[in-house]
């Protein structure tokens, strides 16, 4: 909204569950390999808080102008388990 109405440039970080393996990230981890369940709706996805932080700065710094919406996450998911497999089980409906 605020692009469209007064042309100020915005960029909206969108964040999964944050987290470092020293505080919180194992723990979460074990959670949802025990039950996968847990993590469906954030389709088992995580962040490093070091690689969100990295990703403020940038987003402060190297921004083209306009509005900007950014899905951030790691590489990998935090499931043990083919992410085809949790798809087929989580969610069967959403088309791939």
């Amino acid at each position: 909204m605020m692009w469209w109405r007064h042309g100020l440039t915005v960029v909206a970080l969108r964040f999964p569950f944050l987290g470092r393996a020293e505080s919180g990230l194992a723990e979460r981890a074990a959670r949802v390999a025990a039950d996968p369940g847990v993590a469906a709706s954030e389709m088992w996805s995580y962040l490093d808080t070091r690689d969100a932080a990295t990703a403020c700065l940038l987003a402060l710094e190297r921004v083209p102008e306009g509005c900007h919406v950014v899905g951030l996450s790691a590489p990998e998911t935090l499931a043990p388990y083919p992410t085809e497999a949790l798809l087929d089980g989580y969610h069967p409906d959403v088309p791939r």
